[in-house]
């Protein structure tokens, strides 16, 4: 007779149990939802796995897992993207410490999302809802992301 073991909730220490939800911690729905209901928010996407890594190694924040792709005379680049769900100041310090190719803040209830490069003078706002597509054709060549088999972009839905 085979025997399984299953580790019961009790039987994790902190540490497995961060190990085990940070790949999972959370979904393309919590990201929908908080962008709509006007909850603060950063997305932070990286110019490299170093700098991501080490942002990783170094927060305490809860976060989710994407893909940024980003496209520029006619180049597509694809590079580690982090959703989190608190209000997170950076400095250039920060950009040049995590290799931060940019930043995105929304702020709560406050529907423009601002594009923060590191450099003041370079901020500008981004659209102001979400489109989300399982077919990566709706979004592409724009800027978007990717959670899961989840593409999503925003657009300026005011204009």
């Amino acid at each position: 007779m085979i025997r399984k073991h299953i580790r019961l909730y009790e039987d994790f220490e902190k540490a497995d149990f961060k190990e085990l939800t940070s790949e999972t911690s959370g979904t393309w729905a919590d990201i929908r939802d908080t962008i709509q209901n006007l909850e603060p928010f950063v997305i932070i996407n990286f110019k490299n796995e170093r700098g991501y890594s080490k942002f990783l190694n170094d927060t305490d924040h809860e976060y989710i897992k994407q893909e940024h792709n980003n496209f520029n005379e006619e180049q597509q680049r694809m590079s580690p993207s982090l959703f989190i769900k608190s209000s997170l100041e950076f400095d250039k310090e920060d950009f040049k410490k995590y290799s931060i190719l940019s930043v995105l803040t929304g702020k709560k209830e406050d529907d423009n999302i601002v594009v923060n490069t590191g450099n003041e003078e370079e901020n500008t706002t981004l659209g102001n809802e979400i489109v989300d597509s399982i077919d990566r054709s709706d979004v592409f060549p724009e800027e978007h992301y990717k959670i899961g088999p989840v593409y999503y972009k925003f657009i300026n839905f005011l204009s």
